[in-house]
């Protein structure tokens, strides 16, 4: 096994997985995608930003915590920046607590 790992570039794991499959089958792995804290608001977010352009993220995070949402300002913010909605809103650089907003 130790030379099929090195010949094929794989990891050891992973030969030792394929040697005790029975089936190919057995060996693809379905994705499992979640929706996440966040993704399951993505059709409200996406509403509000195409509804005001320049809505900001702390107005945003206040709705959908409005809405029922519990988690964190920094998962939301992530959330927005790594392209979430698909669509770009405006975060600024320093947050704060939005608990008083």
């Amino acid at each position: 096994m130790l030379d099929c790992s090195r010949r094929l570039g794989l990891a050891m794991n992973t030969v030792k997985r394929y040697a005790r499959a029975a089936t190919p089958e057995r060996i693809q792995r379905v994705p499992k995608y979640r929706t996440g804290m966040v993704g399951s608001y993505r059709d409200h977010l996406r509403a509000r930003r195409e509804q005001q352009l320049g809505v900001g993220a702390t107005a945003l995070l206040g709705e959908i915590r409005a809405l029922g949402h519990n988690g964190s300002q920094n998962l939301f913010v992530r959330y927005l920046t790594r392209g979430g909605t698909s669509t770009s809103i405006r975060t600024s650089r320093h947050v704060g607590p939005l608990d008083c907003c």
